[in-house]
């Protein structure tokens, strides 16, 4: 409860991230329980004006520790996820219909990353969420939030289970309705991250020829990297730096030695600032990309290359454990094996 006094105090962001970081382990899953409980109890025993104080500063809250890197990932959505439920019952959709709205769509970015529970189901509940907050937040009245349920709908499709051909394509669908709303001209960061998201899916696409569609891709990428540059925003300089790094370990196009060495590069740029400290998923994630661009390096000693991938992977099981990620810790012990085959 130290942590929503210090957001009710409205200390800035990044004294609340330092207090996080002093605290870290202490957050744990029961935190999300005992933050339910107390919310819960308290914004349903007050009156409307405290509990929409309260509500406001769960809603903070939400919003801060759902964004931070650091830490221990589902933990910290499971805490997201109890503030904005918490929150909803302040803000009805009849007194508050943009908040409510909003909150909605908060909660359903926190489901759609999600880590505890299942997978797809998480992905529906966060769909439900989005199209709750779709029947307030209409591009004629809210263009601008619109446009980011739009895009963060496009990441969740690109998530999603069933039909992978048909998800790709409405993702597309999704991230090209944001740039309906989200130009370059006026907002330029927006406009940036919708190119990358873009150059994320392209690659996957099951329509179309594969190696257009990684040229799409890297294209799509270098335009978001007229706007996040390393200077202006490190973090997702370095995320565009590993969407590339995916781009080029699976280009058709061109010399595959000179596309993987590229490839390698991207990741090891990224690296510079997705550090295991700072961001340890997006570290643990990079480490795994570095494995599979080893794995398939043609440049250098074939057997040095795959001890080196493993080495990378075995990095990456650091953070990816089979208690806290076992998806992403099972994939990493059967791309092991392949390549102990290999």
């Amino acid at each position: 409860m130290t942590l929503l006094q210090q957001i009710s105090n409205r200390l800035a962001p990044t004294e609340i991230y330092a207090l996080i970081r002093e605290n870290h382990h202490k957050l744990d899953q029961n935190s999300a329980k005992i933050l339910e409980y107390w919310a819960n109890k308290t914004i349903l025993s007050t009156d409307s004006s405290q509990a929409l104080a309260i509500a406001s500063d769960l809603v903070n809250l939400g919003n801060l520790i759902s964004a931070y890197p650091a830490g221990d990932k589902s933990h910290n959505i499971e805490l997201a996820i109890v503030s904005y439920q918490a929150a909803l019952k302040a803000y009805s959709p009849t007194n508050f219909p943009k908040d409510w709205a909003v909150i909605q769509f908060n909660l359903g970015n926190t489901l759609r990353d999600r880590v505890l529970g299942s997978r797809s189901e998480n992905i529906e509940q966060a769909f439900a969420t989005y199209q709750l907050a779709l029947e307030v937040i209409t591009k004629e009245k809210y263009p601008y939030i619109w446009a980011n349920i739009q895009r963060n709908l496009g990441i969740a499709h690109s998530y999603r289970t069933g039909d992978r051909t048909k998800n790709i394509e409405q993702a597309i669908v999704c991230y090209n309705r944001a740039l309906s709303v989200h130009t370059l001209e006026d907002y330029p960061q927006d406009w940036a991250a919708s190119q990358n998201n873009l150059g994320d899916i392209y690659p996957y696409r099951l329509l179309g020829d594969k190696a257009e569609n990684i040229e799409t891709a890297i294209a799509h990428l270098e335009q978001a990297l007229t706007i996040y540059t390393l200077a202006a925003n490190p973090h997702r300089w370095a995320m565009l730096q590993n969407n590339l790094g995916n781009a080029f370990q699976s280009r058709l196009k061109g010399d595959k030695s000179s596309n993987i060495e590229r490839s390698i590069s991207y990741y090891q740029n990224a690296l510079s600032i997705h550090t295991l400290e700072k961001f340890p998923y997006n570290w643990a994630m990079l480490n795994n990309n570095l494995g599979g661009a080893f794995r398939h390096r043609v440049t250098g000693d074939k057997a040095a290359n795959h001890q080196q991938a493993i080495a990378f992977l075995n990095k990456a099981l650091l953070v990816y454990t089979k208690d806290r990620f076992p998806r992403q810790w099972a994939e990493i012990q059967q791309n092991i094996k392949n390549i102990v085959k290999d």
